[in-house]
């Protein structure tokens, strides 16, 4: 239930229109009846893949080797052939991406805080328990069960240890993600302030091209002018002359 849930999470409603449920271990044996009423409490009920199937997951039987391997593979393959439109986007992609929120934010991260908090809460209630059989065995002087009561302690107390460090690796998953998000975005802005940089020079380069190209044109109408104008005079010279 616990990895359903976080499936979900990852995965997102949007996505699940790409999510293929396969059943597994069929045969035609006596117990055929038993595996077809497992396999529709699996498609109807809320705690299980009903919800996932409304959003257009596909349940397939994988009940024949290769046959019914292929047959999954194939649905995956023809759902989005030609086209992006469809391929998935994950909600941790999006949120993480598009959104920028931090992993212990997002639906998953969410989903393994309070999975740690109701672990550590059991925990909790199990040591106070223990600490009341703990004065009891004190009392009857019962070594035995003293050294099962401080042995189940030390497993306990090491299993909180253990979620305690989960917990902190997420955070410093979060932080070494931001981190590489905020190095990724400053690498982008370099890069786009080197592209703008490179396209301003090169279109100073063009305009000083053109300005030189302009004033070579207006040094040669001034030749073609004052050739003009010599050939005009020696037009009116030879005018006068006759």
């Amino acid at each position: 239930m616990k990895n359903l849930r976080m499936f979900k999470r990852l995965c997102g409603t949007e996505s699940l229109a790409s999510v293929v449920l396969a059943t597994t271990f069929w045969d035609n044996g006596p117990d055929f009846p038993k595996y077809l009423q497992r396999e529709n409490e699996l498609k109807t009920k809320d705690d299980f893949w009903r919800g996932m199937i409304q959003n257009q997951s596909k349940v397939f039987r994988q009940d024949s080797g290769r046959i019914s391997a292929t047959r999954i593979i194939e649905y995956l393959v023809q759902r989005d052939r030609g086209s992006t439109r469809n391929r998935p986007i994950l909600d941790i992609q999006r949120q993480m991406v598009d959104e920028m929120t931090p992993l212990d934010k997002t639906g998953a991260g969410q989903e393994v805080q309070v999975w740690l908090t109701q672990q550590r809460e059991a925990y909790e209630r199990k040591l106070a328990q223990m600490r009341v059989e703990w004065e009891q065995a004190l009392q009857e002087r019962d070594k035995e069960w003293q050294r099962d009561l401080k042995r189940n302690t030390q497993e306990i107390e090491a299993k909180i240890k253990r979620d305690e460090e989960d917990k902190n690796r997420l955070r410093a998953d979060n932080a070494a993600l931001h981190q590489e998000q905020e190095e990724l975005l400053r690498a982008r802005a370099k890069q786009i302030a080197d592209e703008l940089e490179h396209e301003r020079a090169l279109q100073q380069q063009n305009a000083q091209e053109l300005q030189k190209a302009i004033d070579a044109g207006e040094e040669h109408r001034k030749r073609l002018e004052i050739q003009k104008k010599k050939y005009q005079q020696l037009v009116n010279y030879r005018c006068t002359v006759m």
